[in-house]
């Protein structure tokens, strides 16, 4: 459901389904014997503009499965934008994540904070440079991702540089095996037909 608010708009959302409980299992951990467990999402989201782009994202999930400690998820989010009239645009954004789990829907047991800061310059037609900076509060790590993309018609070249911890990763939603870790480059070449 979703409804106005002012300069914005505001809307929720609710979601069920048997969610796979495997996945989330160290894979050394023996098969569970019922890897199925009902999940209820939750949602809640708001964004405006109004000088500056404001948004904010929550979600409360709850699965039910004997083996969970923490059946309770919370994620927020809230973020502003603003692009300055520099050349033909530098975007600004930025966004704050918290995460928490609990055997509660608003205990307090296991909560995360990331920070996040996009830059985002485009220089003619065809080129756009960005700067990604995250922060993780809890490890006292910053993570670091610069890119030049060139684009035409069928293709894009994209350069990039990234300066990242060599242990831990930018999300605990990324998979342990981040091929960013460290300090090093890629190029990639898309093409599209």
């Amino acid at each position: 459901m979703q409804w106005p608010a002012g300069n914005g708009e505001i809307a929720f959302s609710y979601h069920h389904r048997r969610a796979d409980l495997a996945a989330l299992a160290p894979s050394t951990a023996p098969p569970l014997p019922d890897p199925e467990a009902p999940e209820d999402r939750f949602a809640l989201d708001a964004k405006w503009d109004v000088v500056l782009g404001f948004w904010f994202e929550a979600v409360l999930i709850h699965q039910q499965h004997n083996l969970l400690e923490r059946p309770y998820r919370r994620l927020a989010s809230v973020g502003i934008d603003y692009t300055f009239g520099i050349g033909q645009g530098l975007t600004a954004l930025a966004e704050h994540l918290f995460l928490g789990a609990s055997e509660q829907p608003f205990g307090s047991t296991d909560t995360s904070d990331y920070s996040a800061l996009l830059l985002r310059y485009l220089w003619g037609v065809v080129d756009e440079f960005s700067l990604i900076l995250y922060r993780d509060w809890d490890a006292d790590q910053l993570f670091s991702f610069l890119e030049w993309r060139r684009t035409y018609d069928h293709w894009s070249l994209h350069l990039m540089a990234f300066a990242n911890p060599a242990e831990g990763r930018p999300s605990p939603l990324m998979p342990e095996n981040d091929l960013l870790a460290g300090h090093g480059g890629r190029i990639l070449i898309v093409l599209n037909h």
